[in-house]
């Protein structure tokens, strides 16, 4: 393994063990939970998203922050 290779890996496990990490989470339940607080685009607008198109995403932290 190339030294600059093993640095990277060592800095990458240093910030997921000190951070942690994030996962992009589905949506749709949160969506049939609360239809009207909640927008979620119909199945053309989503269909329609192309490169450059900006889009909000819902993430999760792992492990979950302290409240």
């Amino acid at each position: 393994m190339k030294p600059f290779a093993r640095l990277a890996t060592m800095f990458g496990r240093a910030r997921r063990r000190w951070f942690g990490r994030t996962l992009v989470v589905d949506p749709r339940p949160i969506a049939s939970e609360a239809p009207y607080t909640f927008y979620l685009p119909s199945e053309n607008e989503l269909l329609a998203i192309g490169p450059g198109d900006l889009v909000k995403v819902t993430i999760q932290s792992v492990p979950p922050s302290p409240k």
